[in-house]
């Protein structure tokens, strides 16, 4: 009883400070690992997912959908495109699949999931064709948010480049929203940013670690966020004016750091403004 009571301890005590990358890393390889050894059936992966890790058989259904729908939008699985749409349609949460414009519709059991290309949406707008700086940017951008080797990790980088190219090329006010989604399983919660915007007034969501567009409904009940545990909803006009105003000091950020406290940042720059000449800021040197 000791030695199980000691391996409990130990067990809890290495998860809890084991960093929140790692952690979900342990997750993700222990259900990857499930899937492959149970071929991935549908009802073997619930099954198994249930004896190893609980609650998350309510989470894979939703986890497992929008990977799915961020393979169909990867240049690396391009070709198996039509296999994987009606790979989605075996699924027994999945009513239907239908393709409208540019949009896919997965009718589910709890709601209609739309979603669509990033990467397409902005080629389709011819405003990557040109031999321009600005062509050439989009172009580069999409190649980038096209390859699965180069989502991960990126989201905060991506989004602030993204509010950018988006305001300057198509005029589309849009907000950074950083927060908390879980992925799998409850406990493989991890902070994330996306970009949000309206479409013919209706609010999407452009998650470009997945180059994919979702109806923001859909999106927030896929990956469980909860509007409580939302850090931070920047808009572009902010970031324009932040770089305006403070550019070279917010160059020294990393994306995480500004996307997540800006307000609390921006604040105390306008407090100490006073600390800084106007050559500090536009080159980002403290005094």
């Amino acid at each position: 009883m000791e030695n199980e009571l000691n391996q409990g301890i130990n067990k809890n005590y290495d998860w809890l400070f084991v960093k929140p990358e790692d952690r979900a890393k342990q997750i993700q390889e222990q259900i990857g690992e499930i899937i492959r050894i149970s071929d991935n059936d549908e009802a073997r992966v619930k099954q198994a997912l249930k004896e190893n890790v609980g609650d998350g058989v309510e989470f894979y259904d939703d986890s497992y959908l929008l990977d799915l729908i961020s393979f169909i939008y990867s240049k690396e699985n391009m070709e198996y495109k039509d296999d994987i749409i009606s790979f989605i349609e075996t699924f027994s949460y999945v009513k239907s699949v239908k393709k409208s414009d540019n949009f896919l519709q997965i009718e589910t059991d709890r709601g209609v999931v739309e979603c669509a290309s990033i990467s397409d949406m902005i080629r389709n707008s011819g405003k990557a064709d040109g031999n321009d700086t600005q062509s050439k940017a989009l172009e580069m951008f999409c190649k980038s948010i096209e390859s699965m080797n180069n989502r991960q990790s990126n989201c905060h980088d991506f989004s602030m480049t993204a509010t950018e190219l988006f305001q300057y090329e198509f005029n589309t006010p849009n907000n950074i929203v950083t927060g908390y989604a879980k992925y799998y399983v409850p406990e493989n919660k991890y902070l994330h940013s996306w970009m949000e915007l309206k479409i013919k007034g209706k609010d999407y969501v452009f998650d470009f670690t997945k180059n994919t567009i979702i109806d923001k409904e859909s999106y927030y009940r896929l990956l469980h966020i909860d509007e409580q545990e939302i850090c931070s909803v920047i808009s572009s006009e902010e970031i324009t004016s932040d770089k305006r105003n403070f550019g070279g000091l917010i160059k020294l950020l990393d994306s995480k750091t500004y996307l997540t406290s800006r307000h609390e940042i921006i604040r105390d720059l306008d407090r100490n403004k006073h600390l800084f000449d106007n050559s500090d800021i536009d080159s980002g040197e403290e005094r």
